[in-house]
């Protein structure tokens, strides 16, 4: 009985936490760190890339609006199925 508790157990939490990002289809990926600059393309701001290979959406454009123009590191969780960076937390790089 304790062994099928446990793996019952073990089974609801990965799915809670697989879960988590608000995507049932696992497009959302985990927090993680995105440097480069924020830039206005009239239709919204972005984050071009360090590299310049890639620019994301930003979700919250009240918080990047501070830093256009500017290099930057984004914390957030990306959504791969719209290129947008659900963005928790934006700060300047010297």
């Amino acid at each position: 009985m304790r062994k099928s508790r446990s793996k019952l157990s073990h089974r609801l939490i990965h799915h809670k936490l697989g879960n988590q990002a608000g995507s049932p289809t696992g497009q959302v990926q985990r927090a993680k760190e995105y440097t480069g600059t924020i830039v206005d393309e009239g239709n919204g701001l972005r984050l071009k890339d360090s590299a310049g290979n890639a620019n994301y959406k930003l979700d919250d454009e009240k918080m990047a609006k501070a830093y256009v123009g500017k290099q930057v590191r984004v914390t957030g969780k990306l959504d791969t199925s719209a290129n947008i960076i659900q963005v928790q937390s934006i700060s300047g790089v010297q």
